[in-house]
């Protein structure tokens, strides 16, 4: 991918030395050039049309320019009904379709892309600064107002280019922001790390004029629009032929490049599907494949992945990630995050990246599956909940987190203990919508940022959690999954970890034409009972052409997680005592130590298995000791 730089008021060269920061966004070419107040500048990853899509792109004919990232899949047929009404091109760059396309439809360009993509467009006709992120955020934009400083609007890839060009008081932490990665393991929608930063949200857009911050405009230009219907007339069978025509469609837009493509294959079976595609399209051992494996069997998907591999014919390559390999890639991982980011994913994300950036520059993966046909656990525990919260007094509350606590709190034979997933029900269900989500999967509650840091608690505890929709029904929790948390945990994770090793990665689940179609379709094809995804794992039984294993189907879902219980009481027991203790940050004073202690004691006694916290917690210490010193 590429990393993309815009700004009214600073000069071509201060944004290509702010763009260098992005260099591992795009490590192939660089450009910057000035047109009057607005300067555009860009790191370039080549993908497609490898000598003609040098950028910033200037159509002079119509004084238009871009600074872009992605890829538009569809740029082809979009160019072709441009050439229909008399556009010529000079080069085979999607670069160029989405300025012509500009020019053509105006900000109605974005209905016809299909992709992923964020960027700023110039145009010098209208004095008109036009920018979008793609519908899902694959691929991030921030941007910063500074009304009466020189550099009066930037926006760029990742917040530390704005922070180059910003003044030194104008990067301060944002305590909302920190509320929210505490809640969360992520920072939530439009806020960013930094007070004077802020996020596009995914599927919007703005215009603003070049010199006039009062013109700011921002839209949303697609949204998830989850079906709440129960049953319809729509059967099975032609849900499953809708699912596989515009799946294959998905998976042959994003196979387009000048350069090797590969696949990330953890094993499951949203990846599965993926390389099994692949692989028809492309011939079996046309396509490499790349998995991680760990020497904990309770996380080592890798001999699925191989399994799955020889079945659809990729070539195939493991590496073994180990407790000494997280203790050599933490600090730099997390550094590397703009924001603070304890999803633990993210270790083994980056290492598989680096892994297959070694033979590939562009790799397919799964991301977006279990979004969009419901794999998460709680979309089947979330009706267990609200019948607990009308059957269970809640007088009866202290007795059973008493009994919860007398639960195993050991999980060396299992992924979670007992005692783990007992307690974290027990303080999510009382609680109904979000905040109930965000109970059961952040590293704190409420009550538990009140104990860690009660000025936080008190100002923003409750306005950084999405509380306006009820989670009674599973449309309702699809519809946040593919808002929230799909963007803010799972794409960022996927963004940073493979720019920060200039890999393209590309996500066939989350084509619009593919969401849209299966987001409109009744709940009980994607959930029945206790089962989830049912859609996808039907059409995947009967696909025969994938040639899947058939063991695939029936396999629980792990998740690509790693350890960090049994790690945070062993080999990263002394980094735990040293980030969380010793060496905490002075610019996170306002998180109180007795607490940090009494979580660190716990754990590591073995009477609650608290991983979440405490990874939080040594995650948020790296972040501050890099950014915020």
């Amino acid at each position: 991918m590429c990393g993309i730089l815009a700004a009214v008021g600073a000069t071509a060269a201060e944004l290509d030395e702010a763009a260098r920061l992005m260099a591992h966004r795009g490590p192939d070419a660089h450009g910057a050039i000035q047109e009057g107040d607005v300067a555009l500048a860009h790191r370039r990853l080549s993908i497609i049309d490898l000598a003609g899509g040098a950028q910033p792109m200037v159509l002079d004919a119509h004084r238009v320019s871009v600074t872009f990232n992605g890829e538009i899949y569809n740029h082809l047929e979009i160019r072709a009904a441009l050439a229909e009404r008399g556009h010529r091109f000079l080069t085979t760059s999607d670069t160029e379709t989405l300025l012509c396309a500009y020019v053509e439809y105006g900000t109605e360009c974005l209905s016809h892309f299909r992709g992923m993509y964020a960027f700023v467009l110039h145009d010098r006709r209208k004095n008109l600064l036009f920018g979008a992120r793609d519908p899902f955020g694959k691929k991030p934009l921030y941007y910063t107002e500074q009304p009466g400083k020189r550099i009066a609007f930037a926006a760029a890839s990742e917040p530390r280019s704005l922070l180059a060009l910003l003044p030194a008081s104008q990067r301060k932490l944002s305590h909302e922001a920190i509320s929210s990665f505490l809640l969360h393991d992520y920072v939530t929608g439009e806020q960013s790390a930094f007070e004077s930063i802020r996020r596009l949200p995914a599927g919007f857009a703005f215009t603003r004029a070049v010199n006039d911050q009062s013109t700011w405009r921002m839209w949303q230009h697609w949204r998830p629009r989850v079906s709440a219907v129960n049953g319809s007339a729509v059967k099975l069978g032609d849900a499953i032929v809708g699912v596989r025509t515009r799946l294959e469609t998905a998976v042959r837009r994003r196979l387009i490049a000048d350069v090797p493509v590969g696949i990330l294959l953890s094993g499951g079976i949203d990846s599965s599907v993926v390389a099994a595609l692949t692989t028809k399209l492309a011939g079996r051992g046309q396509v490499a494949s790349f998995s991680m494996g760990f020497d904990d069997p309770r996380f080592d998907e890798s001999p699925f992945a191989k399994e799955v591999a020889e079945a659809v014919g990729t070539r195939h390559h493991v590496r073994v990630f180990r407790p000494e390999d997280c203790l050599a890639q933490l600090e730099r991982i997390v550094a590397h995050a703009d924001e603070p980011f304890a999803d633990p994913s993210i270790l083994p994300t980056a290492m598989l990246c680096e892994f297959a950036r070694e033979s590939v520059t562009v790799a397919l993966g799964g991301d977006g599956g279990d979004e969009l046909f419901a794999g998460y656990d709680p979309f089947v525990a979330v009706r267990p909940a609200a019948i607990a919260r009308r059957l269970i007094p809640s007088a009866l509350d202290p007795l059973l987190g008493k009994l919860a606590a007398t639960l195993p709190a050991d999980s060396s034979s299992t992924r979670f203990s007992l005692e783990f997933k007992a307690r974290r029900f027990l303080r999510g269900f009382r609680l109904g919508g979000a905040r109930m989500i965000t109970a059961w999967q952040g590293p704190f509650d409420l009550p538990g940022l009140h104990a860690l840091a009660p000025e936080l608690a008190v100002q923003f505890g409750t306005v950084v959690i999405d509380d306006d929709e009820p989670m009674e029904d599973s449309a309702a929790l699809l519809q946040w999954y593919q808002r929230r948390y799909l963007t803010d945990d799972i794409l960022y994770k996927g963004d940073r970890a493979s720019m920060m090793h200039s890999l393209e990665v590309r996500s066939p689940f989350l084509d619009i034409d593919l969401a849209d179609y299966v987001n409109a379709l009744p709940l009980s094809l994607k959930l029945s009972g206790g089962e989830r995804k049912v859609l996808l794992r039907r059409a995947i039984a009967s696909w025969a052409e994938l040639k899947l294993p058939a063991s695939l189907l029936h396999r629980e879902k792990r998740g690509f997680g790693i350890p960090v219980a049994t790690w945070l009481r062993g080999p990263l027991k002394d980094m735990l005592r040293e980030r969380v203790l010793d060496a905490w940050p002075g610019s996170l004073d306002f998180v109180k130590r007795a607490e940090r202690e009494r979580l660190v004691s716990v754990h590591l006694a073995g009477r609650q298995n608290l991983y979440k916290e405490l990874w939080a917690l040594l995650v948020l210490s790296v972040w501050a000791d890099r950014w915020l010193r």
